[in-house]
């Protein structure tokens, strides 16, 4: 079977599916609600296809747009900015820090370093754990290590050195926003095939018979 089919090898009946965007998951966040990923759609034949949910048959051209609008309407995938620091406290604080355990420290050890993190007290020479939102789509930038310096700012392993917490805070934000996706126009449907055949065709009778010898009556 065609993977990219055609209305020329289509037959009615011919059961079809329109993804959307490949990116269409990352413009939701993932939101389980977001059920425009894609569309079961059945061939009509004249070049005209019925999606569930739709209330009369579209061309290819209308049932992409569709997909479209279904993108855009969906799209939560705004840039984030400084100001969403403040609404998730438990991000990028000192609770958000951690040490690291040595391999012959106790796990009580590490507790109690973790408290005194807490407390505001970091020393030279400590480990770090920075923590991007949570739901970032950058799994990459999920996380940062960094060290505490002789001057009591950090060296990252891959932000940079001599950083203070805001500049790292700052430098993963722009990680978090340059993995989004943008929302889509028109232009974005240029090339684009959202129609793939599923594994459920019509059965064509006639070719059934030919197949086997026989002529149809």
């Amino acid at each position: 079977l065609e993977s990219k089919p055609g209305p020329e090898t289509l037959s009615p009946g011919d059961w079809l599916y329109y993804r959307n965007f490949s990116d269409y998951g990352h413009a939701t966040l993932g939101d389980p609600w977001a059920d425009w990923a894609g569309l079961h759609t059945m061939y009509m034949g004249s070049k005209q296809y019925q999606g569930f949910g739709i209330d009369k048959p579209q061309t290819d051209a209308e049932m992409q747009e569709k997909m479209l609008a279904a993108y855009n309407a969906d799209f939560v995938a705004n840039p984030r900015t400084t100001d969403d620091f403040g609404e998730y406290p438990s991000l990028y604080t000192k609770e958000r820090i951690r040490p690291y355990v040595k391999p012959d420290e106790t796990l009580g050890a590490w507790k109690e370093d973790n408290k005194n993190w807490q407390d505001g007290c970091p020393e030279i020479g400590d480990g770090a754990l920075f923590l991007n939102f949570g739901d970032t789509l950058n799994y990459d930038w999920k996380e940062e290590c960094a060290k505490v310096n002789d001057s009591g700012r950090y060296d990252t392993m891959r932000l940079g050195s001599n950083l203070t917490e805001s500049q790292v805070k700052l430098k993963l934000l722009e990680k978090f926003n340059e993995f989004l996706p943008k929302r889509k126009t028109k232009d974005d449907l240029k090339g684009e095939q959202m129609r793939e055949l599923t594994q459920v065709r019509s059965v064509d009778f006639a070719s059934v018979l030919k197949s086997i010898g026989k002529t149809e009556k």
